[in-house]
């Protein structure tokens, strides 16, 4: 191969300095083609999202913020999603270390034990601040159930009608 007649007319340091070049110079080139793939879909998308009269915009925005502002988890400090839940409810968010309520996932500053010992989203006869998976989810359900009704409420009937279908298919 060419590579194997290169390398053993130069000095090993010559040749893994050129092999480094020739890897350097491939991923230039698939960072180019990624680049321009991702333009040509972001080109697409715009032209689709174009397309779309302003109450399917508006649907499309409606159904976004339920599945990104309520279903996704989110420490309620800095909005990293989380999905951990080691049993504890005194929760702490691993980017900003804000102590959140597992229950009602209310900032507690830099420890929820004290709220959650008394967090009236508890359950009655939980543990103080153990409880299980279920629990855990059984309490984002209800929170987030409750949080997309009362979202809900705040749209035009069209839209929530079509909001609803479209979270149903």
């Amino acid at each position: 191969s060419p590579d194997e007649k290169t390398a053993g007319a130069i000095s090993a340091e010559v040749f893994n300095a050129y092999i480094g070049a020739r890897i350097a110079r491939l991923e230039e080139r698939k960072a180019q083609e990624l680049q321009a793939e991702m333009e040509s879909r972001l080109r697409a998308e715009l032209q689709r999202l174009a397309k779309l009269d302003e109450e399917q915009r508006g649907v499309l925005v409606a159904v976004r913020h339920i599945q990104e502002d309520i279903l996704t988890l989110k420490c309620p400090r800095c909005t990293q999603a989380f999905c951990d839940f080691d049993g504890c409810f005194a929760l702490r968010c691993s980017r900003c270390h804000c102590g959140f309520c597992g229950w009602c996932l209310a900032d507690c500053g830099r420890d929820a034990h004290e709220h959650v010992r008394s967090c009236r989203n508890k359950p009655a006869g939980a543990d103080v601040f153990f409880g299980s998976a279920r629990q855990f989810e059984s309490a984002m359900h209800s929170r987030q159930r409750a949080r997309i009704q009362a979202y809900l409420q705040t749209l035009a009937a069209p839209t929530r009608d079509a909001v609803e279908s479209k979270l149903r298919s």
